[in-house]
């Protein structure tokens, strides 16, 4: 399992910015997401997003989410996060 963190500007959603590379790694039998980052493509974010912390949490909440579907899918697939940029 794969998750990509992308960069900023990004004006598309991230899952359009990364769906070559995830079709690829589906052929591999290898799972990807790309969640949006606050302010980027459909994620309108809100003020809580200017405190780091709260940043840090919201991320943190995304892999642990994205670990539990993985080993409830198949138990001790590795999970790999990729970052573009800021990401």
């Amino acid at each position: 399992m794969v998750i990509f963190f992308h960069g900023s500007g990004t004006v598309r959603t991230s899952g359009k910015n990364f769906r070559e590379i995830i079709n690829v790694l589906r052929h591999s039998n290898i799972a990807g997401v790309a969640p949006d980052f606050p302010f980027h493509g459909d994620n309108v974010g809100g003020p809580e997003f200017n405190n780091m912390d709260y940043v840090m949490e919201w991320v943190h909440k995304i892999v642990r989410k994205v670990k539990q579907a993985a080993n409830e899918a198949r138990p001790g697939m590795p999970l790999y996060l990729v970052g573009h940029s800021f990401g």
